[in-house]
């Protein structure tokens, strides 16, 4: 079993929230002073519907094509044909 300085010492970067956990289960017992200055701070997140709606705003002002123009056309003709 790891003793609890390297557990924190290999945690991988990715993971945010094991980090937070790990940090506060078995760091804090080793070094409470370093513990102490520096708190966790919590992940930035948008309130749900912000980000679609921003989503839509920046698709409304740009100007580019989402869906290439040749192929939009030989669609919209075929179904046009079938009409």
């Amino acid at each position: 079993m790891l003793r609890p300085q390297l557990l924190c010492d290999t945690m991988p970067a990715h993971d945010d929230y094991m980090r937070q956990v790990l940090t506060t289960r078995f760091c804090t017992a080793n070094n409470d002073a370093d513990a102490a200055a520096t708190p966790a701070r919590r992940r930035h997140r948008y309130r749900p519907g912000t980000l679609a709606l921003k989503e839509i705003r920046r698709y409304q002002k740009s100007t580019d094509l989402l869906v290439a123009r040749m192929p939009f056309v030989r669609v919209v003709r075929s179904i046009a044909y079938h009409i």
